[in-house]
């Protein structure tokens, strides 16, 4: 067997297994691409931003202030 029959077998066996690697590689990027997807959708659906929670929170307490000032209201009617 001639030197340079070895040298393009060897060749061949090196770009064979780069391509095996190269492809490991690509799936697991596709495959970290969709958990990141996964996590992000997980996250639209499962949290509330900062800014949405606070006027919530806001709007929350306004409705509270008002029922007491009535519930006073009421309290100084009915006892006066």
């Amino acid at each position: 067997m001639s030197l340079e029959r070895m040298i393009i077998g060897l060749l061949g066996a090196v770009v064979s297994l780069l391509a095996y690697w190269a492809v490991r590689l690509e799936n697991r990027v596709e495959g970290m691409a969709e958990d990141i997807d996964d996590t992000n959708r997980h996250m639209a659906e499962q949290y509330v931003r900062r800014d949405d929670c606070r006027q919530t929170h806001a709007d929350v307490r306004d409705h509270l202030a008002k029922i007491e000032r009535k519930l006073d209201r009421l309290i100084e009617r009915n006892c006066a």
